[in-house]
């Protein structure tokens, strides 16, 4: 088996038939292993995934205690028998006729990974326009390149683009890859995929780039990253320890390279504009970001300003003690 694609479920009802249906609707899929970890929940989920692998033979069920995405994640990896393995959200979806090529793919190369380009979708499957599109685009990359390093992805993306795609559903990954150089989730985290995707994108010695936007990410209110009840404590803890634990792995690789110069700087403009999208200076956490490593690591102006903003934002609120 080539593909096995992991689906981590908790409280989807409403998007994890449209999810499951766009692979089936995919040619080729019949050979593919689909993997559902039900993560605790306790809507209408159960009852879909039970319709499904009662109907589909290559679809199997694994069910746990709530314990995140990234616990769901990592069972998926270990029971997967696929050599590759490609981590679909539950609430998206893939385009039946681009995931076809992603299969195709799989079954000519060898290299660890094979990435992809994604589109934004409402909560009704509708196209988003958002200034925020192009985070999901790997530009400056071609179908032409063949197969390339995670250093070479990194420097072709940053020649051509200040940001970096850096998300888990924008691939399949060989699993021999990521078992043997232990890349796994690190559990308990929001955003953990973002500090997954730069180390396993970054240590990845062959690398093949499909031109084809074969995700759909759905943004919609009340997921894990965007809570109803706009209470952000839990992504503020997570976003400080995920980047703390990013700049500590690019110091440990070359550190005087000045790839790594310009990744760092990318992280800093990463970190800045979560920082303030989510007001962490609101939050106890905010004594654990590093204002002195931000303002060494930007690598523009307006970075800088924001850290300066950012010292502002954090004394006024020890100040007024909230």
């Amino acid at each position: 088996m080539k593909l096995t694609v992991v689906i981590p479920i908790y409280n989807v009802e409403k998007y994890l038939g449209r999810c499951i249906n766009s692979l089936l609707n995919t040619e080729g899929i019949g050979d593919v292993e689909i993997i559902l970890v039900d993560d605790g929940s306790y809507d209408g989920s159960t009852e879909i995934e039970n319709e499904y692998i009662n109907r589909y033979s290559n679809i199997f069920l694994v069910k746990q205690d709530n314990a995140g995405p990234s616990a769901a994640r990592n069972v998926g990896l270990e029971k997967a028998s696929g050599d590759y393995v490609f981590f679909c959200d539950s609430d998206d979806m893939v385009v039946p006729a681009l995931f076809s090529r992603v299969i195709d793919t799989l079954e000519s190369t060898d290299a660890d990974i094979v990435l992809w380009d994604a589109v934004l979708i409402d909560e009704d499957d509708s196209l988003l326009n958002s200034k925020y599109s192009n985070d999901y685009v790997h530009v400056g990359l071609s179908d032409n390149d063949g197969l390339i390093s995670g250093r070479q992805l990194f420097d072709k993306t940053l020649s051509y683009n200040s940001n970096f795609p850096a998300t888990v559903w924008l691939g399949a990954y060989k699993k021999k890859y990521l078992i043997e150089n232990a890349l796994f989730f690190e559990n308990g985290l929001i955003h953990e995929d973002e500090l997954w995707a730069f180390k396993v994108l970054f240590n990845a010695q062959s690398i093949r780039y499909i031109k084809d936007s074969v995700y759909q990410y759905r943004v919609r209110k009340g997921s894990l990253t965007n809570p109803l009840d706009n209470d952000r404590s839990l992504s503020a803890d997570s976003l400080v320890q995920v980047y703390s634990e990013l700049y500590s792995f690019f110091e440990s690789q070359q550190p005087n390279d000045l790839l790594i110069k310009k990744v760092e700087s990318v992280l800093t403009q990463r970190y800045l504009h979560m920082i303030f999208k989510y007001e962490l200076y609101r939050y106890d956490c905010r004594n654990k970001i590093d204002k002195r490593l931000l303002w060494r690591t930007s690598g523009r102006i307006k970075d800088r300003v924001k850290v300066v903003l950012l010292w502002a934002k954090e004394i006024h609120f020890e100040v007024i003690g909230k």
